[in-house]
């Protein structure tokens, strides 16, 4: 746990914090005086809390764990259901609303979505090199592409780092924002990149793996389907 005044979590880190947001409606929030100490209060009751919060798992479990309509947090499934799908199944707000939007309006993902827009309209999708870009932006000032290469990191006094632009674009290579994605390109000189639509189709499923040995004609050539068809029948055998 950890306070601030007016601090967010950045990148990936938007998603591992739930931040509470206090408004004291005050100029001099500093100087306030409070009454109680609701620590203490949790502390001296920690066993009916702790009961409570049980209860609410309890319950939320023998209503065959029903799940609201909300977004994933990859990585956190567990602490989701029990700790957050509870307490949205009894009313209560989503715990994770606050995480949601850090990850949604994130200022590095804004930066990286408005510089791969901008690029994917100044280049569409041929692969650039770097002096090209800063190029493009020293020869239109008022275009979008400036705009956003002038918002990132790799600006100092006024003018772009190119080996800082440079290494912010490999930092962010595969990166996806609003189905665009920066990608490594070929070139014949050196690294270049470039700016490609992301499909939303799922990809094709791989082909289910046969579980007889007899089954696996016309899966692969002939040379790896009788190594695999020695290696069902005798597990032991060596491979080359």
């Amino acid at each position: 746990m950890g306070t601030g005044n007016n601090i967010r979590p950045l990148r990936d880190m938007a998603r591992r914090v739930a931040s509470i947001y206090l408004l004291p409606k005050t100029e001099m929030a500093a100087t306030r005086d409070f009454t109680g100490r609701p620590a203490d209060r949790v502390r001296e009751a920690r066993g009916r809390y702790v009961s409570d919060a049980l209860t609410i798992i309890a319950a939320w479990r023998a209503a065959k764990c029903p799940k609201a309509n909300v977004p994933n947090i990859a990585g956190f499934e567990e602490w989701s259901d029990l700790c957050r799908h509870s307490l949205i199944w009894l009313g209560e707000p989503d715990p994770a609303t606050s995480l949601i939007e850090q990850i949604m309006h994130d200022p590095d993902r804004e930066q990286l979505g408005n510089l791969l827009l901008a690029w994917k309209d100044a280049f569409g999708q041929r692969g650039t090199l770097v002096r090209q870009v800063l190029k493009h932006i020293d020869n239109d000032k008022h275009g979008d592409l400036h705009d956003a290469v002038m918002d990132l990191p790799c600006v100092e006094r006024g003018f772009v780092n190119q080996s800082k632009f440079g290494r912010y674009l490999a930092r962010n290579r595969n990166r996806i924002v609003n189905g665009l994605q920066l990608l490594e390109a070929p070139h014949s000189e050196r690294r270049a990149w470039a700016v490609m639509a992301v499909s939303s189709e799922p990809a094709a499923a791989l082909p289910v793996m046969p579980a007889a040995p007899e089954d696996f004609a016309g899966y692969w050539p002939n040379d790896l389907r009788e190594r695999a068809q020695a290696s069902a029948l005798n597990p032991s055998s060596p491979q080359s």
